[in-house]
Order: C-alpha cells, then sequence, then structure tokens
C-alpha cells in the first residue's frame, strides 16, 4: 500500500473519522496536564470550543477553528491508521 492509498478517503475512514471526532467533543480539554485552569474547553488534543473566566465573569463560549480543523487532521489519520491495520489483520 502506498501513501496515497493509505490517506484516500473511503466511507469506512470517513465514518470512523465522524465517530471519533464525535467523541472526542466531550473530553473536558481542562482535564489535561498543563491546561489553563481559567479556560472551559472541550476537545482533544486540541479545544474544540470553549470559554474564559476572567475577573469580569465567564466569557462566551466560542468555536475554535484551528482546534477542529487540526483534530479533524489528526482524527483522520488515526483513522487511516486504524483502517489499515484492521485490513492486514483482518487478510491473515
Amino acid at each position: 500500500m502506498n501513501i496515497k492509498q493509505f490517506f484516500k478517503p473511503t466511507w469506512k475512514k470517513v465514518i470512523l473519522t465522524i465517530i471519533l471526532f464525535a467523541v472526542i467533543c466531550f473530553i473536558p480539554y481542562s482535564s489535561f496536564i498543563g491546561a489553563d485552569a481559567s479556560f472551559s474547553g472541550k476537545g482533544f488534543p486540541f479545544p474544540i470550543y470553549g470559554s474564559a473566566s476572567t475577573i469580569a465573569g465567564p466569557q462566551p463560549t466560542e468555536i475554535i477553528f484551528w482546534g477542529v480543523f487540526s483534530d479533524l487532521i489528526i482524527i483522520f489519520i488515526i483513522s487511516c491508521l486504524i483502517i489499515f491495520l484492521y485490513n492486514k489483520l483482518s487478510k491473515k
């Protein structure tokens, strides 16, 4: 399998990416080491949406687009790897 086939989107990879993305949307970002305590967000490895607490009170929740984009790329790569390993193991 070459690199083009590895990253070629198939329905299995897309569905797995959507499922994994839906799951990570509920992981609290503040539970990870090194996360700022004043930031309350969800997503892994980067926050997808969240709000910050300031002296004036909590700020409104906003979508963090760089987090969504980077998380989708990382999750798609993980999905490609999972499908690749599944195909390799099922052929034996």
